[in-house]
């Protein structure tokens, strides 16, 4: 099989600004927020693990840690040591990466950021959740002194935070909890700060939910461009502020450049295709291998969690599903969203996903 040896990158929009008011006001709010914050839990998502950095919230966050006796000089020496003043990085979403990129990634930004405390986690993994919420009960002991212990979790759009803290709430108290915060597959759901959740009864941990908030500028050239369509694919950003053939092409151009000489999107393909750049030929090739689609144009629409999969003048169909969480079952690759199957892709700085799932 030969390799892909130009791998062009395809042109992509400018950057859109999707900075809606209650985002701003979060921001402002922020510092205010931290004078009563013990631990600060910042969530990002592991298939992002750098671009779902929220690098505007950072000065705020140093500030408050300066203000609580730890060292400006040395991040990871406290010089007063009064009360509790953690900040962990949550990489959520676990479950949609490979683990063999995990701990190389840890140590990486141990050695970057000795100030934060980074712990990959997935709500669909018991053990994880478990995890985390002896690291806050062990946090609130170490404190005698304090009465309770209070959580402020932060971070962009739809990476996962009021998942996370109803999995915490339910592995936290005993007994059935109901649902505290409501959930979407969509970002922007959540849009002011919540009331106090109890997160454990003994020691007494109190978490606050906020709105996800995202970059005010996105950046300028391909970095800004390509940062855009990233937080796009795993719907960061508003769901149409970007046209889907976009994010087809430049999911195709990543998947290429992992691997130029058996890129993971073969296996949807008819064997013996050779891998391609061209969109266009991608999709009729889809297409081909699924049989005729006129049985497939009476389908009902996807919606939920795919960013997409859906059909191209009612002959091609764009060539991955993207959805949330979920196992595979089934067989069926037009009916994603009934099927909730997982696709992987390739879109981390550090590690990658190379298993469709298909």
């Amino acid at each position: 099989m030969a390799p892909l040896t130009h791998i062009p990158l395809p042109l992509l929009p400018v950057p859109p600004s999707w900075y809606p008011g209650h985002m701003m006001k979060f921001t402002r709010m922020l510092p205010s927020l931290l004078t009563r914050t013990d631990v600060v839990i910042e969530i990002r998502d592991s298939r992002l693990p750098l671009t779902s950095i929220n690098r505007s919230l950072e000065g705020a966050l140093r500030k408050w840690r300066l203000e609580r006796g730890w060292d400006p000089n040395n991040p990871a020496r406290r010089i007063v040591d009064a009360g509790p003043c953690e900040r962990l990085v949550v990489l959520n979403k676990r479950d949609l990466v490979p683990e063999w990129g995990m701990e190389p990634f840890r140590l990486a930004m141990a050695r970057k950021c000795p100030d934060q405390q980074v712990i990959f986690a997935s709500w669909q993994k018991p053990r994880d959740i478990r995890d985390l919420n002896r690291t806050l009960v062990d946090i609130a002991r170490r404190y005698t002194h304090t009465p309770e212990l209070n959580v402020l979790v932060i971070g962009m759009p739809n990476v996962g935070k009021s998942t996370l803290l109803n999995a915490l709430r339910n592995m936290g108290i005993k007994g059935r909890t109901p649902k505290a915060f409501r959930t979407s597959a969509q970002p922007g759901l959540t849009q002011a700060l919540s009331t106090r959740l109890k997160l454990s009864i003994d020691p007494l941990v109190y978490a606050f939910d906020t709105p996800g908030v995202m970059l005010p500028f996105l950046g300028q050239g391909d970095k800004g461009a390509e940062r855009g369509v990233k937080l796009a694919l795993i719907a960061g950003i508003k769901e149409g502020m970007y046209e889907m053939e976009t994010l087809a092409s430049y999911l195709l151009y990543r998947l290429n450049v992992l691997n130029p000489i058996a890129p993971a999107y073969l296996t949807l393909l008819p064997e013996g295709t050779q891998p391609t750049i061209d969109l266009e030929e991608l999709l009729s090739q889809i297409a081909q291998r699924y049989g005729d689609d006129k049985t497939r144009s009476r389908a009902r629409p996807l919606t939920g969690g795919c960013v997409f999969c859906q059909m191209v003048e009612r002959r091609r169909w764009y060539f991955i599903c993207f959805v949330r969480s979920s196992k595979r079952t089934g067989s069926s690759f037009v009916h994603c969203q009934r099927q909730r199957r997982r696709c992987e892709t390739g879109l981390g700085e550090y590690f990658y996903h190379t298993r469709l799932g298909i």
